[in-house]
């Protein structure tokens, strides 16, 4: 038998919830389990070390989320916080909770200081990034823009690093390939209008953030042309990053360091950040 929440209902998917708990340092682990008293038939239960962390989450969760209700209760030896989730076809458990969320580390701490206050300080921010990985530094990127604080996030429609985003974050706003026509060349428009939303929406107070698997191909150098950037380099990842630097926007990048005509520098934890300087957060 499955059991899914009505499809009328609005409420954050597990995953945004978990990351979110993620971020508090006294978060311990999550599970999801169904609920009769839920509207949306379904919570994620988020267990902290103290009453204090967990009334402190519940109330920026239920105020930021606009959800009516965030109940807080003694379980497994902490609080725990049901929180009401958006769950689609899952199989109804034969026991009262069923776990899908294993999450037992706090995740956007692990950030250096530098990148998580970019993350947090930017007014937009566009992700992008390769389609066969997906590095853990996804996860602490979304931890850190996760609701109810985060800002308008933008991400393409590939697999990859774009699907763990929209997964993670699942208000973001998705543009995808098919409203650009077909072929190769709809996948680089996509690419493309993904990095003119992020500056639309908040020009040089935006950020774009990428996670190539590899080196930037050689020759590829920033522009503000589209057509200059998307050459056929082989990488949409690099593409992308090169047109947003063009396109004048701070950007990101972990794991390989662009090449160094491209202006960036390191800023610990395997991160490279091109910009303006950024006001170092209190979080």
């Amino acid at each position: 038998m499955r059991q899914s929440s009505p499809s009328s209902v609005f409420a954050p998917a597990p995953a945004a919830v978990s990351t979110l708990a993620s971020a508090v340092s006294g978060f311990r682990f999550a599970f999801v389990r169904p609920s009769p008293r839920s509207f949306s038939r379904w919570v994620c239960v988020c267990l902290f070390s103290s009453a204090s962390l967990a009334d402190g989450f519940a109330s920026a969760v239920a105020s930021g989320l606009s959800l009516p209700f965030c109940r807080v209760r003694r379980a497994f030896g902490g609080w725990g916080v049901s929180v009401p989730v958006f769950v689609r076809l899952l199989r109804r458990p034969r026991c009262s909770v069923f776990r899908v969320l294993p999450v037992r580390a706090p995740l956007a701490a692990s950030l250096p200081a530098f990148v998580r206050s970019a993350l947090v300080c930017a007014c937009a921010v566009g992700f992008s990034g390769s389609r066969s990985s997906v590095p853990s530094a996804v996860s602490l990127a979304a931890a850190a823009v996760a609701p109810p604080f985060g800002p308008p996030i933008f991400v393409g429609c590939a697999a990859g690093v774009d699907a763990a985003f929209r997964a993670l974050l699942p208000g973001a706003s998705v543009l995808r390939a098919a409203s650009f026509g077909s072929g190769r060349g709809a996948f680089a428009a996509r690419s493309v209008a993904v990095v003119l939303a992020v500056v639309s929406a908040a020009g040089s107070r935006g950020l774009w953030v990428s996670f190539p698997s590899a080196a930037c191909p050689a020759g590829l150098l920033p522009s503000a042309s589209s057509s200059r950037c998307f050459c056929g380099s082989g990488s949409g990842s690099w593409a992308s990053l090169a047109f947003a630097v063009g396109s004048g926007l701070p950007c990101l990048v972990f794991g390989f360091p662009p090449p160094a005509a491209w202006g960036f520098a390191p800023v610990g934890g395997g991160w490279f950040f091109r910009g303006a300087p950024v006001q170092l957060s209190l979080f």
